[in-house]
């Protein structure tokens, strides 16, 4: 049984990922789309205007899902 989280990245202007939903749906387990928008100058492919908003979003998103590694 696979128990990984997989994050999907949604820009809402992306030409070059023409469908982020089809890749989500085929991921196995527990899935989340991470969404990006014009409003928040992060709506093209790879989130070239919105790279801060990108890098929170995903290190937020990692921050959650990994183990801490507390001594």
């Amino acid at each position: 049984m696979n128990t990984r989280s997989h994050p999907v990245r949604r820009s809402t202007d992306d030409q070059t990922i023409k469908s982020p939903r089809q890749l989500y749906d085929l991921l196995p387990g527990k899935k989340e789309i991470i969404e990006f928008s014009q409003a928040q100058g992060a709506n093209f492919h790879c989130q070239p205007t919105g790279r801060q908003l990108t890098h929170t979003q995903m290190l937020d998103w990692l921050a959650d899902h990994l183990p801490s590694r507390q001594p």
